[in-house]
């Protein structure tokens, strides 16, 4: 177990901050709701599969589990990624632009001869 919580601490958890650390909060919260989903399902799927309590059957539930979570790894290392996601990237404002550089070409006065120079002083 405490492997297992290290690869998860290590894998998962950190790729969240970096696919889109403005939704990082949003993301870690699905990711736990559907995360906390097997705690509900693993007692019953043990209760079904160990009707007699035999050694047998609880190692079939041990192997089943393991399965799982060999399943969900190598998933996460085919397919996972922590490159910043395109949805989640802050994108510039070009209109607060456009209104900075209207105010600073008003601001700007083209000097046309050397008293409008003297005056600018």
């Amino acid at each position: 177990m405490s492997f297992l919580e290290l690869a998860f601490v290590g894998g998962y958890l950190f790729s969240i901050f970096e696919l889109a650390p403005r939704f990082a909060g949003i993301l870690t919260g699905i990711s736990n709701t559907w995360g906390v989903l097997p705690g509900f399902l693993c007692p019953i799927m043990a209760a079904y599969l160990t009707q007699n309590g035999t050694k047998e059957e609880w190692l079939l539930v041990f192997y089943v589990g393991a399965g799982v979570s060999g399943a969900g790894s190598l998933v996460y290392l085919l397919f996972g990624s922590a490159e910043l996601q395109p949805w989640a990237a802050i994108k510039p404002k070009k209109v607060a632009e456009d209104e900075e550089m209207a105010v600073l070409k008003k601001k700007l006065v083209p000097v046309s001869n050397s008293e409008d120079l003297e005056i600018l002083r």
